[in-house]
């Protein structure tokens, strides 16, 4: 395995518990595995360098090379995770041509993995455990009958999120060679790869009690229609490569089969989501 990429999620401009488990996790794998990891982060502004600094802590926790992408659009106030920090996601990736992505599984890590999987046409495994047993790569999502398991080499690219305390932090060298991406980054809503096919767009559409009269854009206005009881729109999209669960709303990070969620009002959503989209009629 070449190169493995962890995406790391910031608090108050600290990597979170769950970042540094993730990329703990990386560190294992690629020693073991013989794997560069790479860390990719996102700010509006650099951070300062000191013994105690951002920087030194990503690499003490398993980075050999950061990149960093500093953006002042990334500080913009109520920016959906994707179009804040799904552009970083995309360069870091670009970059380094990971086979293997690690997400914290947190409300802004679960749609940036699936998100950034679709963009690339990678495998997608939602709260995953990723780990080498008997000196062979061995991932899987689930459990008995039912779980999907990958194992030893890959050949193709696989995006996965880890739940929170799953996996150690690391500590180790707090050597890391630092590439800094400076720029605008802009983001917009694009049908992506998972997403194209040839026939019409379907969709199941869920939509709560409390939202009977929500107004849908053009390209779901024929969509089958279920009620469900939470304050978020569910909508399940049939794709070339199977259906496509995405939640919208307040409540979005509370529905566990969504593929990603996105929380915030569901008609501006779902309207900048499906703004450009049409439903052939036949």
């Amino acid at each position: 395995m070449a190169n493995i990429l962890c995406y790391v999620e910031l608090s108050n401009g600290e990597a979170t518990p769950s970042s540094l488990e993730v990329l703990g996790q990386a560190r294992r794998l690629g020693t073991t595995l013989g794997a560069t990891v790479f860390a990719t982060l996102a700010m509006s502004e650099a951070p300062g360098y000191g013994d105690d600094d951002l920087i030194t802590k990503i690499a003490a926790g398993g980075a050999d090379k950061i990149v960093l992408v500093v953006s002042q659009t990334l500080g913009e106030h109520g920016a959906a995770p994707w179009d804040a920090e799904g552009g970083a996601l995309s360069l870091a990736w670009d970059s380094c041509q990971p086979a293997l992505t690690l997400v914290p599984a947190t409300c802004a890590g679960r749609e940036l993995g699936a998100r950034a999987a679709a963009r690339v046409g990678a495998a997608y495994l939602h709260e995953a455990f990723v780990e080498v047993r008997d000196g062979e790569l061995l991932i899987g999502e689930g459990a008995g009958e039912h779980a999907r398991m990958f194992g030893n080499e890959l050949d193709f690219p696989v995006v996965v999120t880890v739940p929170p305390g799953r996996y150690a932090a690391a500590a180790g060298d707090e050597e890391a060679e630092v590439e800094v991406v400076q720029g605008t980054l802009t983001v917009r809503f694009v049908e992506e790869r998972a997403a194209r096919r040839d026939a019409p767009l379907q969709a199941r559409l869920g939509v709560p009690a409390s939202m009977p009269d929500l107004a849908l854009p053009p390209a779901l206005r024929d969509a089958e229609r279920a009620v469900i009881e939470n304050t978020a729109v569910l909508i399940e999209l049939e794709t070339g490569k199977g259906p496509l669960r995405i939640a919208l709303g307040p409540g979005a990070a509370q529905l566990p089969r969504a593929d990603f969620a996105a929380e915030g009002a569901p008609a501006e959503l779902l309207s900048r989501m499906f703004a450009d989209r049409t439903v052939p009629r036949g």
